[in-house]
């Protein structure tokens, strides 16, 4: 997890600013490995404006290798025609875990959502349609989110 900011953030500073807390559960727990980035390379259709990030992901590189354990391990990414529609993913993260609340949750929050239709995205959610980008994955589970409220 990156320590003290939401990934969107981090396309906001340099990368060498930025520190990766690996195996981290509990915020107050110290067992956690701490690492340094050492460079970035963000995603090519980046952008930015006033509303949402699109394509807010990057590749990092860390000054050592990780070591795997039961807290941490490799994730792996679908194939190029994998059928996400119907799919229910985890999504993971440590923010707020209600609207109005204060201070971050101290553990690593955890809930499922399901991917639904780009056309019902659009139709049930708060963005208009020109936010919704087709290399957008929409995702939703009744009271369960993921980015309103994370850090």
């Amino acid at each position: 997890m990156l320590e003290d900011s939401a990934i969107p953030s981090m396309f906001r500073v340099h990368f060498r600013d930025l520190t990766v807390n690996v195996g981290m559960h509990d915020r107050l727990d110290a067992s956690h490995s701490v690492f340094r980035v050492v460079n970035g390379v963000k995603h090519p259709s980046f952008t930015s404006n006033a509303v949402r990030d699109i394509n807010d992901i990057a590749i990092l590189t860390l000054d050592n290798r990780l070591k795997f354990s039961d807290k941490v391990r490799p994730i792996c990414l679908p194939s190029e025609d994998m059928n996400f529609h119907d799919l229910a993913l985890a999504v993971a993260g440590w923010g707020k875990t209600r609207q109005g609340a204060l201070t971050s949750s101290r553990y690593l929050q955890e809930t499922r959502v399901k991917i639904v239709d780009a056309d019902q995205c659009i139709k049930t959610s708060i963005y208009k349609e020109n936010l919704v980008p087709d290399s957008m994955m929409c995702a939703y589970n009744l009271g369960k989110d993921a980015c309103q409220v994370d850090d």
